[in-house]
């Protein structure tokens, strides 16, 4: 036997072997990856298109219903008080929406929504925290005085009632005027020192008047209205008070103005939220400052009738003790 006989050198052949297993497992690597990267693609795509469910979709439009619902002047309340909306939308879900006044303009929204699909109900819940200014154009629930403030304001001293057709002119007013069913009040180069307002707009007690029974406030020549201390924030609260001015008048209000109607053509300066029910019209003559520039801050004194919401957030909530104790004590099998 040659002991000296060579086997033949496969090293080369194992060598192919080794570097076509690397290509094999690069190339399923490279299309595992790209199915899983489309994988990801469709699921997001199909949460942004879809919602994460038909109920969670309910739930979050039910706080687009109360949102709409107060800027009309239409809001809902609690299920604590008997004002709760419930909707029925077209694919069977039973929406039930609330809203709770938390302070002055904070408002609390709830929304839940259930659908019973066989055998099991499908259920989601929704929670936000809004922060609300009087709205105008709304011919909803009128803007006027909380109900302790327009009783405190009509018992105070200085309390004028106006009735029919009144005019002053060439003086100084102080105190607050009421203006009673039809009365027409006509300013002439006149300072008023306290605030004007309707009886609608000292009381939610008093509905709104309507048509030709409304009272108007009319201005003059040169016409200031400067609150004073028992409304600091407010000049004018009449939500069925129509207000006019002359072309060649000259204005400067100092504080809230609430009316249904207000064409003002003329010259001037109002600082602080105009609110209207029904039409506005001032002049780009008329200076306001901070207007346009944001939500404007309106006084405590008053209670929004039709809302705007200007700032909407959806805190998350802890779970509570029981929450946990039931999530633990689950067994899924």
């Amino acid at each position: 036997m040659d002991t000296n006989m060579k086997h033949p050198d496969n090293r080369r052949e194992q060598g192919w072997v080794v570097i076509a297993s690397l290509i094999l497992a690069g190339i399923a690597a490279s299309v595992t990856v790209t199915w899983a990267r489309h994988a990801v693609l469709a699921k997001s795509s199909l949460e942004m298109a879809h919602g994460a469910s038909e109920s969670e979709e309910a739930a979050r439009s039910g706080i687009n219903h109360a949102r709409e619902q107060m800027r009309q002047g239409d809001p809902p309340g609690s299920i604590a008080d008997g004002e709760e909306d419930v909707v029925l939308t077209e694919d069977g879900h039973v929406v039930t929406i609330e809203r709770e006044v938390e302070d002055h303009d904070r408002r609390k929204l709830k929304t839940k929504a259930h659908k019973v699909k066989g055998s099991y109900t499908d259920e989601a819940a929704c929670k936000a925290k809004a922060k609300v200014v009087p709205e105008s154009n709304a011919g909803g629930k009128p803007t006027r005085f909380r109900k302790n403030d327009g009783a405190g304001l009509a018992g105070a001293g200085n309390v004028h009632v106006i009735t029919g057709t009144t005019t002053y002119a060439n003086t100084e007013l102080i105190g607050t005027f009421i203006l009673e069913t039809g009365a027409n009040l006509t300013l002439d180069n006149v300072v008023v020192r306290g605030v004007i307002v309707t009886r609608s707009g000292l009381s939610e007690d008093d509905p709104k008047l309507t048509g030709s029974s409304r009272p108007s406030l009319h201005f003059q020549k040169n016409v200031r209205i400067l609150p004073d201390a028992s409304a600091p924030d407010i000049a004018i609260v009449g939500p069925d008070l129509v207000i006019t001015a002359d072309s060649g008048a000259r204005l400067g209000i100092e504080g809230q103005v609430i009316a249904d109607e207000m064409d003002l053509p003329c010259r001037g300066t109002i600082v602080g939220m105009v609110t209207t029910e029904t039409s506005s019209n001032i002049s780009s003559k008329c200076k306001r400052p901070g207007f346009g520039r944001g939500p404007q801050d309106w006084s405590t004194q008053l209670e929004a009738g039709a809302e705007r919401v200007t700032k909407i957030s959806f805190p998350a909530e802890d779970y509570t003790e029981a929450e946990m104790d039931a999530m633990e004590g689950c067994d899924v099998f």
